[in-house]
């Protein structure tokens, strides 16, 4: 992604998961995969977000 830097693109989901609006699901393999999904809280907080 263009003007978003590698450490942006780690550091911002890892601190949605700490916050607890997404959950993490890594797994195991070659290359590793991670998946992110919203939890209830990060659902709602996107709703209130939206326009």
């Amino acid at each position: 992604m263009d003007g978003v830097s590698e450490k942006m693109l780690s550091q911002t989901p890892r601190a949605l998961d700490r916050d607890g609006l997404v959950v993490r699901d890594a797994r195991p393999g070659n290359p590793p995969h991670v998946e992110y999904r919203l939890t209830p809280l990060g659902a709602e907080a996107s709703t209130r977000s939206s326009p």
